[in-house]
Protein backbone atom coordinates (compact mmCIF):
# COMPACT_ATOMS: atom_id res chain seq x y z
CA UNK A 1 0.00 0.00 0.00
CA UNK A 2 1.25 3.20 -0.42
CA UNK A 3 -0.09 6.86 -0.79
CA UNK A 4 1.78 9.20 -3.29
CA UNK A 5 1.11 13.70 -3.20
CA UNK A 6 2.78 16.33 -4.95
CA UNK A 7 3.60 17.86 -1.89
CA UNK A 8 2.66 17.83 1.80
CA UNK A 9 0.15 20.61 1.20
CA UNK A 10 -1.86 17.92 -1.21
CA UNK A 11 -2.20 15.90 1.28
CA UNK A 12 -3.55 17.93 4.14
CA UNK A 13 -3.57 21.43 5.21
CA UNK A 14 -3.46 20.80 9.15
CA UNK A 15 0.08 20.09 9.76
CA UNK A 16 -0.66 18.43 13.00
CA UNK A 17 -2.84 15.67 11.32
CA UNK A 18 -0.56 15.20 8.18
CA UNK A 19 2.17 14.93 11.03
CA UNK A 20 0.20 12.48 13.00
CA UNK A 21 -0.62 10.11 10.02
CA UNK A 22 3.28 10.28 8.51
CA UNK A 23 4.64 9.41 11.96
CA UNK A 24 1.92 7.12 13.70
CA UNK A 25 -0.88 6.40 11.72
CA UNK A 26 0.55 5.18 8.20
CA UNK A 27 3.37 3.14 9.82
CA UNK A 28 1.12 1.08 11.89
CA UNK A 29 -0.93 0.22 8.89
CA UNK A 30 2.36 -0.33 7.34
CA UNK A 31 1.47 2.11 4.07
CA UNK A 32 4.22 3.70 2.46
CA UNK A 33 3.90 7.60 1.99
CA UNK A 34 5.79 9.80 -0.57
CA UNK A 35 5.46 13.74 -1.36
CA UNK A 36 7.48 14.07 -4.77
CA UNK A 37 8.47 17.85 -4.38
CA UNK A 38 9.56 17.83 -0.94
CA UNK A 39 11.32 14.37 -1.67
CA UNK A 40 9.81 12.25 1.27
CA UNK A 41 9.51 8.94 1.70
CA UNK A 42 8.84 7.22 4.78
CA UNK A 43 10.46 3.72 3.50
CA UNK A 44 13.89 6.12 3.04
CA UNK A 45 15.55 6.98 6.06
CA UNK A 46 14.74 10.53 7.24
CA UNK A 47 17.65 12.95 7.96
CA UNK A 48 16.01 16.13 8.58
CA UNK A 49 12.74 15.74 10.46
CA UNK A 50 12.22 19.34 11.87
CA UNK A 51 12.62 20.58 7.89
CA UNK A 52 9.68 18.10 7.56
CA UNK A 53 7.97 19.69 10.31
CA UNK A 54 8.44 23.41 9.13
CA UNK A 55 7.35 22.79 5.44
CA UNK A 56 3.76 21.76 7.01
CA UNK A 57 3.37 24.09 9.21
CA UNK A 58 4.46 26.85 6.34
CA UNK A 59 1.99 24.80 4.21
CA UNK A 60 -0.58 25.37 7.11
CA UNK A 61 0.12 28.94 7.61
CA UNK A 62 -0.39 29.37 3.93
CA UNK A 63 -3.61 28.11 3.29
CA UNK A 64 -5.17 29.64 6.59
CA UNK A 65 -3.68 33.43 5.00
CA UNK A 66 -5.28 32.52 1.37
CA UNK A 67 -8.75 31.46 3.22
CA UNK A 68 -8.50 34.68 5.06
CA UNK A 69 -7.99 37.28 2.12
CA UNK A 70 -10.34 35.50 -0.40
CA UNK A 71 -13.08 35.80 2.59
CA UNK A 72 -12.09 39.85 2.99
CA UNK A 73 -12.13 40.38 -1.00
CA UNK A 74 -15.62 38.55 -1.60
CA UNK A 75 -16.90 41.06 1.37
CA UNK A 76 -15.22 44.20 -0.50
CA UNK A 77 -16.69 42.83 -3.50
CA UNK A 78 -20.20 42.52 -1.97
CA UNK A 79 -19.98 45.62 0.18
CA UNK A 80 -19.16 47.21 -3.63
CA UNK A 81 -22.25 45.89 -5.24
CA UNK A 82 -21.00 43.39 -6.66
CA UNK A 83 -22.93 39.62 -6.83
CA UNK A 84 -20.24 37.30 -6.27
CA UNK A 85 -21.57 33.98 -6.71
CA UNK A 86 -20.48 31.63 -9.46
CA UNK A 87 -24.07 31.08 -11.35
CA UNK A 88 -27.20 33.22 -11.50
CA UNK A 89 -30.30 32.13 -9.41
CA UNK A 90 -32.56 30.89 -11.77
CA UNK A 91 -35.02 33.78 -13.31
CA UNK A 92 -31.94 35.88 -13.28
CA UNK A 93 -28.83 36.78 -15.46
CA UNK A 94 -25.19 37.98 -14.64
CA UNK A 95 -24.24 41.51 -16.52
CA UNK A 96 -21.50 43.75 -16.24
CA UNK A 97 -23.35 47.26 -15.19
CA UNK A 98 -19.92 49.82 -14.64
CA UNK A 99 -17.57 47.42 -13.92
CA UNK A 100 -19.93 45.44 -11.15
CA UNK A 101 -21.46 42.16 -11.68
CA UNK A 102 -24.96 42.66 -11.16
CA UNK A 103 -28.12 40.38 -11.41
CA UNK A 104 -30.70 40.89 -13.62
CA UNK A 105 -33.80 39.31 -14.40
CA UNK A 106 -34.27 37.10 -17.49
CA UNK A 107 -38.13 37.66 -18.37
CA UNK A 108 -39.12 34.73 -19.69
CA UNK A 109 -37.54 32.26 -16.86
CA UNK A 110 -38.59 35.45 -13.92
CA UNK A 111 -42.06 34.56 -15.24
CA UNK A 112 -41.50 31.32 -13.63
CA UNK A 113 -40.35 32.07 -10.68
CA UNK A 114 -43.58 34.51 -10.05
CA UNK A 115 -46.04 31.68 -11.18
CA UNK A 116 -44.27 29.38 -8.47
CA UNK A 117 -44.62 32.25 -5.78
CA UNK A 118 -48.23 32.89 -7.24
CA UNK A 119 -49.04 29.17 -7.00
CA UNK A 120 -47.76 29.02 -3.76
CA UNK A 121 -50.03 31.92 -2.32
CA UNK A 122 -52.88 30.05 -3.90
CA UNK A 123 -52.26 26.81 -1.11
CA UNK A 124 -50.76 24.67 -4.05
CA UNK A 125 -48.58 22.25 -2.78
CA UNK A 126 -45.33 21.66 -4.33
CA UNK A 127 -46.18 18.16 -6.31
CA UNK A 128 -49.29 20.28 -7.96
CA UNK A 129 -46.44 23.27 -8.62
CA UNK A 130 -44.26 20.05 -10.41
CA UNK A 131 -47.46 19.31 -12.25
CA UNK A 132 -48.12 22.94 -13.72
CA UNK A 133 -44.53 22.98 -14.94
CA UNK A 134 -44.44 19.84 -16.33
CA UNK A 135 -47.99 20.29 -18.18
CA UNK A 136 -46.54 23.35 -19.17
CA UNK A 137 -42.96 22.06 -20.70
CA UNK A 138 -41.27 24.23 -18.57
CA UNK A 139 -37.26 22.75 -18.71
CA UNK A 140 -35.78 22.45 -15.32
CA UNK A 141 -32.71 24.82 -14.18
CA UNK A 142 -30.01 22.48 -15.14
CA UNK A 143 -31.81 22.00 -18.18
CA UNK A 144 -32.68 25.82 -19.21
CA UNK A 145 -28.35 26.55 -18.68
CA UNK A 146 -28.04 23.45 -20.72
CA UNK A 147 -30.37 24.36 -23.64
CA UNK A 148 -30.72 28.42 -23.49
CA UNK A 149 -34.27 28.28 -23.39
CA UNK A 150 -37.07 28.07 -21.22
CA UNK A 151 -39.45 26.01 -22.75
CA UNK A 152 -38.49 22.24 -23.67
CA UNK A 153 -38.88 21.99 -27.67
CA UNK A 154 -40.17 18.94 -29.31
CA UNK A 155 -36.70 17.17 -30.01
CA UNK A 156 -36.01 17.48 -26.87
CA UNK A 157 -36.43 15.37 -23.50
CA UNK A 158 -38.89 17.01 -20.79
CA UNK A 159 -37.99 15.96 -17.37
CA UNK A 160 -39.67 16.34 -14.46
CA UNK A 161 -38.67 19.25 -11.64
CA UNK A 162 -37.37 18.17 -8.20
CA UNK A 163 -39.02 19.75 -5.38
CA UNK A 164 -35.63 21.12 -3.66
CA UNK A 165 -35.47 23.23 -6.55
CA UNK A 166 -38.84 24.93 -6.25
CA UNK A 167 -37.99 24.70 -2.35
CA UNK A 168 -34.57 26.97 -3.73
CA UNK A 169 -36.74 29.27 -5.62
CA UNK A 170 -39.53 29.68 -3.10
CA UNK A 171 -37.05 30.19 0.10
CA UNK A 172 -34.79 33.44 -2.21
CA UNK A 173 -38.49 35.13 -2.61
CA UNK A 174 -39.00 35.05 0.70
CA UNK A 175 -34.94 35.94 1.70
CA UNK A 176 -35.66 38.84 -0.67
CA UNK A 177 -39.14 40.30 0.87
CA UNK A 178 -37.01 40.66 4.27
CA UNK A 179 -34.05 42.33 2.57
CA UNK A 180 -34.07 46.12 3.96
CA UNK A 181 -31.95 47.51 1.26
CA UNK A 182 -34.47 45.65 -1.03
CA UNK A 183 -37.75 47.07 0.95
CA UNK A 184 -36.00 50.74 0.52
CA UNK A 185 -35.79 50.92 -2.92
CA UNK A 186 -39.28 49.54 -3.82
CA UNK A 187 -40.72 52.05 -0.92
CA UNK A 188 -38.79 54.50 -3.09
CA UNK A 189 -39.84 53.85 -6.42
CA UNK A 190 -43.27 53.76 -4.93
CA UNK A 191 -42.90 57.05 -3.59
CA UNK A 192 -41.61 58.32 -6.77
CA UNK A 193 -44.78 56.89 -8.85
CA UNK A 194 -47.11 58.38 -6.49
CA UNK A 195 -45.37 62.05 -6.65
CA UNK A 196 -45.57 61.78 -10.64
CA UNK A 197 -48.97 60.75 -10.66
CA UNK A 198 -49.90 63.76 -8.75
CA UNK A 199 -47.69 66.05 -10.87
CA UNK A 200 -49.15 64.14 -14.01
Amino acid sequence: NCVIVKDFSRFGRNYLEVGNYIDNIFPFLGVRFISVIDGFDSCKKEENKIDRNLKNLLYDFYAYDTARKVKEIKKLRQKEGNYIGSKAPYGYQIERKKGKRSLVEDKEAFFIVEKLIQLYQEGKSQKEMVIWLYQNRVHRPSDYRKTGHVYCLEEETLLEWQRGSIQQILKRSEIEKKNPKRVRKQEKKQRKQEIQKRIG
